[in-house]
């Protein structure tokens, strides 16, 4: 089912506690899981693009020349390096683990919105968060009439009121509108790119690719129905099984290669995941 740019953005808005009661507010930031998803998907794509590793390793050496020459060709390599980071060169992030908790907390303000907590507020000597409104709360009324004034001060002052915030970087929606099956279609490319790696056979027409993925013990779950009929295994397995036989097949392997290149040549441009 397609997502709305508001739906898209409700996945990048976090709520946590800057003064936690108990631990750091790094431990008290939960995010969306298809946000991660997605973000460590953007990650990996980038780290995949070697333009942007050449581009790491020229910061990295101090090698003004090659610097000078990619941000030529790379509009905004520079200022993808200074949010980003040698991504080359820092400690590795796994995902579902800290590493990547503690990555996202330290990028937060490139990807996310803080949405403010609800609480007290004494105006005399504190200060309303950025993106925050202060409102006055009767403490006499009864909760059914705070719910009123509630919903009457929602459709008479905030929708007038509201701040549209976007973070920085934002996921590739064409018309505003992306699919779940997009981020599935980014596992896929990711995936027949890594099998088109370690074969030999038919490189050329992308039948060791079709074959490679074929025998995968997760191919079910990465989202490949892939499979050749028992009579096609046995001719496989005799050497005369005719790669004509899996031509449509093929014609996918091509299709995800191709949405692979897209997608990694466009992290250098801060876009993700375009095609």
């Amino acid at each position: 089912m397609a997502a709305n740019l508001e739906q898209i953005a409700s996945m990048f808005r976090v709520t946590y506690s800057k003064d936690p009661a108990n631990g750091s507010a790094a431990d008290a930031f939960v995010v969306d899981k298809t946000a991660s998803d997605w973000l460590w998907w953007w990650h990996r794509y980038l780290k995949e693009n070697r333009d942007y590793e050449a581009y790491c390793a020229a910061r990295r050496t101090g090698d003004s020349a090659a610097c000078a020459a990619l941000e030529a060709q790379f509009e905004r390599v520079a200022e993808v390096y200074s949010d980003w980071g040698d991504i080359h060169d820092s400690e590795p992030v796994h995902r579902n683990e800290a590493s990547w908790q503690r990555w996202l907390y330290e990028k937060r303000h490139l990807f996310f919105v803080e949405v403010p907590p609800i609480k007290v507020i004494d105006p005399a000597t504190s200060l309303i968060d950025n993106g925050g409104v202060a409102i006055q709360i009767p403490a006499t009324a009864s909760q059914d009439e705070l719910m009123r004034m509630f919903g009457e001060f929602v459709e008479q002052i905030y929708a007038t009121s509201r701040k549209a915030i976007a973070p920085k970087y934002q996921l590739h929606a064409p018309q505003g509108r992306i699919d779940q099956s997009t981020l599935q279609s980014v596992k896929k490319a990711f995936y027949v790119n890594v099998a088109a790696q370690h074969h030999d056979a038919h490189p050329e027409t992308h039948a060791g690719t079709a074959l490679e993925i074929m025998a995968l013990e997760l191919k079910n779950q990465l989202g490949f129905s892939w499979e050749l009929d028992p009579d096609q295994e046995q001719r496989l397995l005799n050497g005369t099984l005719s790669m004509l036989e899996l031509e449509s097949v093929k014609k996918q392997v091509a299709r995800y290669k191709a949405q692979y290149d897209a997608y990694v040549s466009n992290t250098i441009h801060g876009e993700f995941p375009k095609k």
